[in-house]
C-alpha cells in the first residue's frame, strides 16, 4: 500500500531537488563546497539537533574542552553536508571512477575474497561514517554482488529518490522488517550483506560499549552471521584529502558457546572495531543522533536520554 504524501513532504523534496540541481550544474569541487556551506548554515544558523550533538561529543570525549565541542559539532554537519551532495552526484559515476576516488587495502580485499569462496555470503557491518553511501558503492564496483539492509525514510518521495540512487550503483535493497529470511536468503547466494548497525535498537537491542558508555545496539548482523555461518566483516569509507580511505576489516572473534553470548560477542567486536574508526575522524560521524537514547535495565529511566 502506497504511503500518504503531505505538503511537509513535498516542500522537504523540493528543497531536496533545487539541491540536486545546483549539485548537478557545478563540477565536484564546487559542488561539494555548496554541500559544507549548507550543512554549516543548518547548525548554526537553524540549530537541527545541535544540543544532541554536542551533547553526543561531550558524552564520547569527556577530555575535550567546549571549544573542541563547538568545532568538531560544526565540522560534523560540513561534513554531512557535503556528503549529502557527493550521494548525489554518486550515481552517474562509473565503477572504475569510483574505485579511482577510493584508496584500498590489498591484503584486506584479499581477505574479503577468501570469506566470499567459502560460499556463505559475508555480512558487512558499517556505520553512519564518512560516506557509507560510498561504502556501498564501492563493494558493488569491485564486481561484488551487494544486498543492503535498508530502512525506509519517513517522506516516500525521498525514499523512492535514495532507493533509486542506491540501486544505480548496483546494490539490492531489502526492507529492514524483512530483513532476517531476506537476508539470509541473500547470504545463501553468495552475497556480501551489507548492514548499518550504529543507532539506537531501543528495548529490542543488545547493549555493549560504545565510547565507554552502553549503548543498544541492533543484533540483527551478528545474528544473520552466525546462522548462516558467514564471516563478519566491518567495512567503512572515509574521507581523505584526496577521496576516500577505504577499510574492510575481518571481526574474528571465538564463535564457540552459546549462541546468545556469541552474538553478544560479535556485537561487542564490530561496536567496538567502528569506535576505533570514528575516533581518527569524529567530525565525520553522525553525531546528530540519539545513540544513547535508551538507557539500559539497571539504570533509572531516562539516564540515558539526550
Amino acid at each position: 500500500m502506497s504511503r500518504r504524501v503531505t505538503a511537509a513532504h513535498r516542500a522537504e523534496f523540493a528543497a531536496y531537488r533545487a539541491v540536486a540541481g545546483l549539485a548537478g550544474r557545478l563540477d565536484e569541487p564546487a559542488a561539494l563546497r555548496v554541500g559544507a556551506a549548507i550543512g554549516g548554515f543548518v547548525h548554526r544558523a537553524l540549530g537541527v539537533r545541535r544540543r544532541v550533538t554536542e551533547e553526543n561529543l561531550r558524552r564520547a570525549f569527556p577530555d575535550r574542552d567546549e571549544a573542541w565541542v563547538r568545532r568538531t559539532a560544526h565540522e560534523a554537519y560540513r561534513h554531512l553536508g557535503r556528503e549529502a551532495v557527493a550521494m548525489l552526484r554518486l550515481p552517474r559515476l562509473r565503477p572504475e571512477e569510483i574505485l579511482r576516488r577510493v584508496a584500498l587495502d590489498a591484503a584486506e580485499l584479499d581477505a574479503l575474497a577468501r570469506g566470499l569462496g567459502r560460499g556463505r555470503g559475508v555480512v558487512v557491518v558499517t556505520a553512519h561514517f564518512g560516506s557509507w553511501e560510498m561504502a556501498g558503492a564501492t563493494l558493488a564496483a569491485l564486481g561484488h554482488r551487494v544486498t543492503a539492509i535498508y530502512k525506509r525514510l519517513a517522506n516516500p518521495l525521498l525514499d523512492r529518490e535514495v532507493r533509486a540512487a542506491r540501486e544505480a550503483v548496483g546494490m539490492r535493497l531489502i526492507d529492514r522488517r524483512d530483513g532476517s529470511r531476506a537476508g539470509l536468503d541473500a547470504l545463501a547466494r553468495g552475497d556480501i550483506l551489507a548492514v548499518v548497525a550504529d543507532q539506537d535498537a531501543r528495548r529490542s537491542g543488545i547493549f555493549v560499549p560504545f565510547f565507554g558508555r552502553p549503548a543498544s545496539t541492533y543484533r540483527g548482523a551478528a545474528v544473520l552471521a552466525l546462522r548462516a555461518r558467514a564471516p563478519l566483516f566491518v567495512g567503512y569509507a572515509r574521507r581523505g584529502p584526496d577521496g576516500y580511505i577505504g577499510r574492510v576489516e575481518e571481526v574474528d572473534v571465538s564463535r564457540e558457546g552459546p549462541a546468545d553470548e556469541v552474538v553478544h560477542r560479535l556485537t561487542a567486536a564490530f561496536t567496538a572495531r567502528l569506535e576505533a574508526a570514528i575516533r581518527e575522524a569524529p567530525e565525520q560521524y553522525f553525531w546528530q543522533h540519539r545513540r544513547w537514547k535508551t538507557a539500559p535495565p539497571e539504570e533509572p529511566r531516562g539516564a540515558g536520554a539526550v
